[in-house]
């Protein structure tokens, strides 16, 4: 361990000129099958495209919808309250 953390100036150097050879995608789709962890920085309407169901209305709003699903259990999603709804 010791002797990866002396040389972690090369190694970075070596694994960035690899990675500049090609997109972050396709490094992305090339190493998955090899059981790599990987996944590119997406934008955010990039990662919304591939959640289709993570946007929901709430009124004439819309929102980022919970990521948790419990069976049997549908969120009811709605406006925030206007400062009165709720007083203290």
């Amino acid at each position: 361990m010791r002797d990866r953390a002396a040389r972690r100036a090369e190694v970075l150097a070596a694994v960035s000129t690899a990675l500049a050879t090609d997109t972050a995608a396709n490094w992305e789709a090339r190493l998955r099958p090899l059981g790599v962890p990987a996944a590119f920085v997406r934008t955010l309407p990039q990662a919304l495209a591939g959640a289709p169901g993570a946007i929901v209305t709430a009124g004439p709003f819309r929102l980022i919808g919970t990521p948790i699903r419990i069976a049997g259990y549908d969120p009811a999603y709605a406006p925030a309250p206007r400062p009165g709804d709720h007083p203290a």
